[in-house]
C-alpha cells in the first residue's frame, strides 16, 4: 500500500509548504477596510475627488460649496442636501479591464440617510432607503464613450440626529470603483470583520483540512487514497484562494487572474475523480499521469468558459460548467457504488461505509446542474438549505471517507505484523530446507580421468531438480543423473528427495531385484520413481530424467533420457582440431551408447595429445525451447576456441555465461561430466 516515492513525496511537501504559506499570509490582519482596498488590485479609490455640496447643508443664498472628501465631515446638516461629483471615464474603463462583460460596481461613501436618490450619466435614477448600502452596479458601454467625465448626483434626506454630512472621516471607506467579483470579495471581507466568521472562515477551513490531509499522508498513512485526497483537497484549496483573490495580485499578469479560478477548480474536480479511483482501488496509483491529464482538462475547461455566451444562442460557459460537474460526479459514483456493493457482499463493512460516505459528497455536484434551470426550484428555501448544507460539508465528507480507512490502520499494522512474523518463520524453515537439499547435490570421489561439475538455482527456496553422482571402483563406472520432477517449491523438493533416495538405494546399496539387469540401472531407476509418484499421486505422473554412465573399461558412455532435454557432447579429436558440439539424439526411454575415442596403444606415443570429452545435462529451466538450444550452440562455437584447455568446471561456467537464457521462472540445473580419453 505504501506509495512514498521521491516524486510523490516532493509533490506532497511542496503542497504542504504552499498551503501553509497561504495560511500565514491570511493571518496578516488588515487594519481597516480602507487598507484592504488599497492593497487590492482591480480597485480604484477616488478619495481625491472634490465634492460639491448644495441645499440645506450650506447657508441660503450662498453658492454651492466644493470641498475634498475629507472635509465633508465638517459641514453641518440642517435638512435635505445635494452632493455632486465627477469621475474620469478613463478610471472606469481601467477597472473594467479585459472583462467587459463583468459589471463595474460604484461604491458610494457610508452616508447616514432616511432616503437617498442617486443619478448618474449612464444609469436611470435609483432610490435607496435607510439601511441600504449605497452601491451602484452597471455595465460600461463597449462603444460610444465620448464623455470624459462620469457625473454622480446624490439627493440625501438625513436622519433627525445627523449633524454633519459625514459622521467622521476616520477609517471612512471613500468612493471607489471595482469589478463585480472584486467587490464581492470586499463584501466577504467586511462581513468577516463584522461577525468574526462566515464564508472566509469556511474557506480557510478547507485550506487547513487540505494541509491536514497532506501531512496525514507524509507522516502516518502512505496509502494511495490518502495521497489522492491530499492532492485533490490541496488543488481545491488553491482554487478557493484564487477565487477569493487572496493571493498577491502582482504575482500574475492581470489577464490571467480571472482565468486562474476556473482552471484550478476544474483541475481539482479532475483529481477528485482520481481520488475516487484510489478509494475504490480500481487502478494502480499513477499520480503523475493523472496530474498531466488534469492540467489538460483544466486548460480545456477554462477555454470553454471564455466562449462568447451568446454564440449560437447558447450560454456556453454555463453549459461547460454543467457538463463538467455532471461528468465528474457521475464518474465518481460509477467508481464508488459498484465497489461498495462488492465490499458489502464480502462483509468488508468499513470500506463500504467509506465509499458510501464519499459518494454522498458528489450528490450536490450532480443534482445542482440538473435542476438549476427548473423555474423557481433554486429559489426555494428547502433547496437553498440543502445546497448550503451539502456544499459546506463536502470536503469534510471526503476526508471522513479516507479517515475511516485510516482508522483501521492499527488493525492493519497488527495484521501485517502477524503476517511478517509468520513469513519470517516460513522463510527460516525454507532456508533450512534449502541447506538440507544442498546435501543431496554431492559429487562422489571419482577416479582419474573423470570429473563432474554442476550448477543449481532454485526458482524458490527449494526445487524439484536433483543431481546424483556415483562411482563404482569395481567396474570402473561413473554415473551422473539429473532429475526434474513436476512442480516447484516444497512439494517438488520432497519428490526430488525421493529420487535421490532411490538413486542411493540402487547405486550405493545395490538394491536390485534378481530379475534386474545391472547394466540397465538407469531404466530401472526411472520406472521405479515414475511408478512410485503415480501411485502416491493417484494419477499418471511425469518425470524428466537424463543420465550418463561412463564405463572406462568398455570405453563407452551409456545415455538414458525420458522427457528431458537432449544432452550435449563437446569434443575434438586432438588439440589441433576445432571443437565439435553434438546434440545426442538418444531415443526416449531407451539406453543409447556413445563410444569414447580409443587410447593410443601401450608403449606407442600418440601423434597428438587428446582432449577430454564433455557431456552436458540440462534441466528445462535452462533450455525450454529448441531455439534457445540452437542459439547456445552457435554462441559456444567461437568461444570454445578461445582457450586450449577446458575442464568440467570451466566448461560449466562457459555454458552458464550464455547471455540469452529465457526467464522461465523454473529451477535451473546444469551438470557437466568430463571424460579423459
Amino acid at each position: 500500500m505504501g506509495s512514498r516515492s521521491v516524486p510523490v513525496m516532493a509533490i506532497a511537501v511542496i503542497l504542504t509548504l504552499a498551503l501553509m504559506s497561504v495560511i500565514l499570509s491570511l493571518s496578516w490582519v488588515q487594519r481597516s477596510e480602507l487598507d484592504y482596498l488599497r492593497n487590492s488590485s482591480g480597485v480604484h479609490i477616488l478619495e481625491n475627488l472634490d465634492w460639491t455640496v448644495s441645499g440645506d447643508a450650506i447657508p441660503q443664498d450662498s453658492p454651492p460649496l466644493t470641498v475634498p472628501f475629507i472635509n465633508l465631515a465638517s459641514i453641518p446638516v440642517t435638512g435635505d442636501f445635494l452632493l455632486t461629483t465627477e469621475i474620469p471615464v478613463k478610471d472606469i474603463v481601467d477597472v473594467r479591464g479585459g472583462t467587459p462583460s463583468e459589471p463595474v460596481v460604484l461604491a458610494l461613501p457610508g452616508f447616514d440617510f432616511i432616503r437617498a436618490r442617486v443619478e448618474t450619466t449612464w444609469t436611470p435614477p435609483r432610490e435607496y432607503v435607510q439601511g441600504e448600502a449605497l452601491i451602484l452596479p452597471f455595465f460600461v458601454p463597449k462603444t460610444g464613450l465620448t464623455a470624459t467625465q462620469y457625473k454622480i448626483i446624490i439627493h440625501i434626506t438625513p436622519t433627525p440626529t445627523q449633524k454633519n454630512v459625514l459622521r467622521s472621516s476616520v477609517n471612512q471607506v471613500p468612493l471607489f470603483l471595482a469589478g463585480f467579483i472584486r467587490y464581492k470579495k470586499y463584501e466577504d471581507f467586511s462581513a468577516a470583520r463584522r461577525v468574526g466568521s462566515g464564508k472566509q472562515l469556511a474557506d480557510i477551513g478547507r485550506i487547513v483540512l487540505a494541509i491536514f490531509s497532506v501531512m496525514l499522508f507524509i507522516f502516518i498513512d502512505s496509502s494511495p487514497e490518502c495521497f489522492a485526497l491530499g492532492l485533490f483537497m490541496s488543488l481545491k484549496a488553491f482554487g478557493v484562494v484564487a477565487a477569493q483573490r487572496w493571493f498577491s495580485d502582482t504575482l500574475l499578469p492581470a489577464g490571467l487572474v480571472p482565468l486562474l479560478p476556473p482552471f484550478l477548480l476544474s483541475f481539482a474536480d479532475f483529481m477528485q475523480l482520481y481520488f475516487f479511483t484510489q478509494l475504490a482501488r480500481l487502478f494502480r496509483p499513477r499520480p503523475l499521469h493523472w496530474l498531466a491529464a488534469g492540467v489538460v482538462f483544466g486548460i480545456l475547461y477554462t477555454w470553454g468558459t471564455t466562449i462568447e455566451p451568446t454564440l449560437g444562442g447558447t450560454n456556453w460557459g454555463k453549459e461547460v460548467w454543467r457538463w463538467r460537474n455532471l461528468v465528474i460526479g457521475v464518474g465518481c459514483l460509477s467508481c464508488a457504488l459498484p465497489v461498495a456493493w462488492l465490499c458489502w457482499r464480502d462483509k468488508n463493512f468499513h470500506r463500504t461505509a467509506a465509499l458510501l460516505i464519499a459518494s454522498s459528497g458528489v450528490i450536490v455536484q450532480i443534482v445542482t446542474p440538473a435542476i438549476i434551470d427548473i423555474p423557481g426550484v433554486s429559489d426555494m428555501l428547502w433547496y437553498r438549505t440543502w445546497y448550503n448544507l451539502f456544499e459546506a460539508h463536502t470536503p469534510y465528507v471526503f476526508a471522513l471517507s479516507t479517515f475511516i480507512n485510516v482508522s483501521t490502520l492499527e488493525q492493519r499494522v497488527k495484521s501485517l505484523t502477524g503476517v511478517a512474523v509468520q513469513s519470517s518463520l516460513i522463510e527460516r524453515e525454507m532456508s533450512l530446507g534449502r541447506e538440507v537439499q544442498k546435501a543431496l547435490f554431492r559429487m562422489p570421489e571419482l577416479p582419474d580421468g573423470i570429473k563432474m561439475a554442476f550448477s543449481h538455482e532454485a526458482a524458490l527456496y527449494v526445487s524439484g531438480d536433483v543431481v546424483f553422482g556415483h562411482h563404482d571402483p569395481n567396474s570402473r563406472t561413473a554415473t551422473a543423473i539429473l532429475c526434474d520432477v513436476t512442480g516447484h517449491g516444497v512439494q517438488a523438493a520432497l519428490k526430488a528427495s525421493i529420487c535421490s533416495a532411490l538413486c542411493e538405494s540402487i547405486w550405493e546399496g545395490s538394491r536390485l531385484r534378481p530379475e534386474d539387469d545391472p547394466s540397465k540401472r538407469l531404466d530401472i531407476f526411472y520406472r521405479r520413481a515414475l511408478g512410485f509418484f503415480s501411485r502416491t499421486q493417484g494419477s499418471n505422473e511425469v518425470l524428466a530424467m537424463v543420465g550418463c554412465e561412463v564405463s572406462m573399461d568398455l570405453r563407452k558412455v551409456t545415455v538414458y533420457r525420458a522427457n528431458a532435454v537432449l544432452p550435449l557432447m563437446i569434443s575434438r579429436p586432438n588439440t589441433t582440431s576445432p571443437w565439435n558440439t553434438t546434440v545426442i539424439t538418444s531415443p526416449a526411454g531407451r539406453t543409447f551408447d556413445v563410444a569414447l575415442p580409443e587410447p593410443a596403444p601401450q608403449g606407442i606415443a600418440s601423434s597428438a595429445p587428446k582432449d577430454p570429452v564433455f557431456f552436458a545435462l540440462f534441466s528445462d529451466g535452462l533450455i525450454d525451447t529448441s531455439r534457445i538450444y540452437k542459439a547456445l550452440l552457435v554462441w559456444l562455437a567461437p568461444r570454445l576456441e578461445s582457450q586450449n584447455q577446458w575442464s568440467a568446471a570451466s566448461m560449466k561456467d562457459l555454458i552458464l555465461s550464455f547471455p540469452d537464457w529465457n526467464e522461465t521462472h523454473d529451477d535451473r540445473t546444469l551438470c557437466v561430466i568430463e571424460v579423459m580419453t
